[in-house]
């Protein structure tokens, strides 16, 4: 398994290396599937809870000191606009005196990095290695929502979801605002128990497609609430034989549409201890009420 954080060299796209960590798919009932998707409707398909996902989500960036490697993510935002999540392993860079940012639309322009994309410096006030988990501290606030949260409790087998964040894969030269995250959606596939006294974390499993550079973005249910940071997916690593290649394996997926996100309660006993505001549901989506997102302005 591949934590799936892409690593941009001088050479092809480098991954990391697989973790320990295995877990068999969840076969899922296409008939179930379908009765749930039309019993428990996607709120994530109304304007306001769209714009809001996509305004809360950030592509995270790590330089490294040299300046060879740069490393990209996703995180969203939190509190008043002055953090950000994603990670650990997304901004990693840091512990070796690298320097990380999030890219930010043109409109939100205040600085820009050496290839010319608007960026906006962040400091890493709070890590946790095991969960893989990073609170960033932004160089200024930016005018952007911060999510609302769902706890564990609030989540079931077979739930609808939506994975937003940064695929490396659909970054082409034509693909425009490269501040504008991907969606995917699926269902949990389900919820593993929590690793009692090992310091792991308890994680969702998932099967909306998630991809390296997806690392550290918020999977939310299906009232707009993060209910996880995706984490990492099935992937290996194997050699090609391309007589063109330079050697360096490539991903290939173990499974398919099998994904795992740290669960939203991870997260917030680190922002009690940062005094970092936030807000957490334990409803269900069906009964979260009205859309707790003002929609969308201009």
């Amino acid at each position: 398994m591949i934590l799936f954080f892409c690593i941009l060299r001088t050479n092809p796209v480098i991954s990391r290396r697989p973790s320990s960590r295995t877990a068999a798919a969840l076969v899922l009932s296409l008939t179930a599937l379908s009765t749930l998707l039309a019993s428990t409707p996607l709120r994530s398909s109304d304007d306001a809870t769209r714009a809001h996902m996509d305004a809360a989500t950030l592509r995270v960036l790590c330089l490294s000191e040299d300046g060879t490697e740069l490393g990209t993510g996703s995180g969203f935002v939190i509190g008043d606009g002055r953090h950000v999540v994603t990670n650990w392993h997304v901004v990693d860079c840091t512990a070796a005196a690298g320097q990380a940012a999030v890219l930010i639309s043109a409109t939100e322009r205040d600085g820009r990095d050496p290839a010319g994309e608007p960026v906006v410096g962040v400091q890493v006030v709070s890590s946790d290695t095991n969960r893989d988990l990073a609170i960033l501290a932004l160089d200024r606030p930016l005018r952007r929502p911060a999510v609302t949260f769902a706890s564990a409790a609030s989540v079931r087998k077979l739930d609808p979801v939506v994975a937003y964040g940064f695929p490396c894969v659909a970054d082409r030269e034509d693909a425009g605002d490269l501040a504008d995250p991907s969606a995917t959606t699926g269902v949990v596939s389900r919820i593993d128990p929590a690793a009692p006294g090992a310091g792991l974390p308890r994680l969702i499993q998932l099967d909306a497609a998630i991809n390296p550079g997806n690392s550290g973005g918020p999977l939310f249910d299906a009232a707009g609430r993060v209910i996880g940071i995706n984490t990492m997916k099935a992937l290996t690593e194997v050699a090609t034989t391309d007589p063109d290649s330079d050697g360096t394996p490539v991903r290939v997926p173990l499974g398919e549409g099998i994904g795992w996100a740290v669960v939203s309660d991870e997260l917030l006993p680190y922002l009690d201890r940062l005094g970092i505001p936030y807000r957490v549901e334990s409803t269900r989506p069906e009964a979260a009420g009205p859309c707790p997102y003002p929609a969308a302005s201009g």
